[in-house]
């Protein structure tokens, strides 16, 4: 992994699969290591949104690839897309696993979201505006 290459990506273990017919032993997601400013305006974006829904766009923001199928109507085994429906179905532990890797990861260094309404700052302490002094010289 190198947080310096912004299209690098790394494998999360989804666990055994939840694919029709167990296609493959386990299913995985390769996620990005860190957000490229697309990503990281999309999450900038869904900070206002409720926190299932903010949690959702903040998995599929970082999700370039995974491994998850489901059955066209002649029974193939077709790509399952990446999209908010599909990421909000996948199983609890499989969302649980995407989200620890984000906070492990820490792809959304840097990434300041906005507080809510009435939510307390960050961990900073609150100072009062210093009052502007100059030492203006005069020309004598």
């Amino acid at each position: 992994m190198s947080r310096d290459d912004p299209v690098a990506t790394h494998s999360v273990d989804l666990g055994e699969c939840d694919c029709p017919g167990s296609p493959h032993d386990s299913d995985s997601a390769e996620v990005v290591d860190r957000h490229d400013y697309g990503g990281m305006s999309v999450i900038a974006a869904a900070a206002s949104m409720d926190e299932p829904s903010f949690l959702r766009r903040l998995i599929r923001a970082g999700i370039k690839s995974w491994n998850l199928v489901t059955l066209d109507k002649d029974g193939n085994h077709v790509p399952l897309a990446i999209n908010d429906y599909n990421v909000e179905r996948l199983a609890g532990r499989q969302q649980f696993a995407l989200l620890a890797d984000i906070n492990k990861q820490d792809v959304i260094l840097g990434l300041q979201l906005p507080n809510t309404r009435g939510a307390p700052s960050g961990g900073g302490r609150a100072t009062k505006p210093r009052p502007r002094t100059s030492k203006r010289q005069s020309g004598t």
